[in-house]
């Protein structure tokens, strides 16, 4: 709306006009408001419009009325042809909150019908949840209760800069806590916020107003996958900004159980179309299909879950043979194509190895060649110790003598020059070596 939209525009050069209305206007008071305009007559349907708010406005979110305030809201209303639009103030301390002071402008119905609901909203997120809310949640169900041509400005704001670069991603836009600094972003977060915050109290059923302030509360609790997934179903963020998108695309349509069951269906399709497996039951092939987990109600008549001894087991499975001919088809089939292939590989590999004799390659020494060679060593190993010479010294000194006559060991007959060797410790990894641990680690 204009009193939305365009508030922040609007209200800066009122400011001046405010002060002078505040100082020379009327002023009716009730409980909680305190009224201030030029017309006393509209004061005084400014304040009752206000404590009726109050009243319905709770119990259509709380479910009870809230506690008369410590001290009433002052209000300053400036009545014209400008921009309708509100600015509501208050303190949060000590978890408590006051401090209201609310100002609006713009003409008598849309004060009346817009601007106070919106501005009375406020208050009542604020009384509940004594803390700031983002900005997008706050704005977005303060703009629910409207009027009808606000709201309809709104959606076709969202329609303009939805598929465009100006649209906020959801994973900024539900997290932001402060305006944007640009008008633009700040338009658009109004009309994102309150398409969003519609549907989600659209999806909630009758309970949709109270699983949208939980759902706030949790998300502030844990984080926002987690209320996701605990509210409405959703496993993260991605998942509700698609599902909402498929909303916004079909034009922003009232929400029933078959439709909630259509979108689903709808993300199902675009997941498997990616190659995401999704399992899940479909309500017409199952009529004990799984249903979304009710929020208890005042009347108690929401659905209770089973106990334990009222579960009934499975009927137990019976074992069948099966048929697993044309499975060994397949793999006497692939069998053989893999036999070719290796057989091709070979031949492949002795045309390699042989070329590369031709042109003068000389293959390192082989396992089989060092074990053959072993023993042969072994005899020419120096047997002689120096007498302060340590075990552990002369193992390594050992090993080393023994390496040196293993690298000199030829071919053996027939023996493939290029078989995989195991990989060793070289004459530099030996010489270098600072302890005989060296070489036992």
């Amino acid at each position: 709306m204009d009193a939305r939209l365009f508030r922040l525009a609007a209200l800066v050069p009122a400011l001046t006009l405010w002060g002078a209305t505040s100082s020379q206007g009327a002023t009716f008071s009730t409980q909680n408001f305190v009224v201030t305009a030029v017309d006393a007559d509209f004061a005084r349907q400014v304040a009752q419009t206000a404590e009726h708010c109050r009243v319905q406005l709770a119990h259509d979110w709380l479910g009870h009325e809230l506690r008369r305030w410590s001290y009433p809201c002052q209000v300053s209303v400036m009545v014209g042809q400008i921009g309708a639009g509100g600015a509501t103030t208050f303190t949060f301390a000590a978890g408590e909150v006051f401090g209201w002071n609310m100002k609006v402008q713009g003409t008598p119905e849309r004060i009346l019908d817009s601007v106070i609901p919106h501005e009375v909203s406020h208050t009542i997120f604020a009384s509940y949840f004594r803390r700031p809310l983002p900005r997008w949640a706050d704005e977005g169900a303060a703009s629910l209760v409207e009027h009808e041509s606000e709201r309809r400005r709104q959606s076709l704001l969202l329609h303009q800069v939805f598929n465009t670069p100006q649209r906020i991603p959801l994973t900024t836009l539900i997290s932001m806590k402060e305006y944007p600094g640009d008008m633009q972003s700040v338009l658009t977060l109004y009309a994102e916020g309150y398409s969003l915050a519609d549907y989600l109290v659209q999806s909630g059923g009758e309970t949709g107003r109270a699983r949208y302030l939980r759902f706030l509360q949790d998300a502030h609790e844990h984080d926002w996958n987690h209320a996701i997934r605990t509210w409405y179903g959703l496993p993260n963020i991605t998942s509700l900004e698609r599902r909402w998108s498929n909303w916004v695309s079909a034009g922003s349509p009232d929400i029933s159980d078959s439709d909630n069951q259509q979108l689903a269906q709808a993300d199902a399709q675009a997941m498997r179309k990616k190659g995401i497996i999704v399992r899940s039951q479909s309500p017409d092939n199952s009529p004990q299909s799984v249903r979304r987990p009710q929020m208890s109600r005042a009347d108690n008549s929401a659905e209770t879950l089973a106990r334990g001894d009222e579960l009934e087991a499975p009927p137990p499975v019976t074992p069948q043979s099966v048929d697993r001919t044309a499975q060994n088809d397949g793999n006497s089939e692939q069998t053989s194509d893999e036999a070719l292939a290796n057989q091709q590989a070979a031949a492949r590999r002795r045309a390699g190895q042989e070329r590369m004799l031709r042109e003068g390659w000389e293959p390192a020494a082989t396992t089989r060649q060092i074990s053959a060679t072993q023993s042969a060593s072994n005899q020419n190993i120096s047997r002689e110790t120096p007498p302060d010479e340590s075990p552990a010294r002369r193992r390594f000194r050992n090993v080393k003598q023994q390496h040196d006559a293993d690298s000199a060991a030829g071919l053996r007959e027939n023996e493939d020059p290029f078989e995989p060797t195991r990989v060793t410790s070289g004459e530099r990894d030996l010489a270098h070596a600072e302890s005989p641990f060296h070489m036992e680690n």
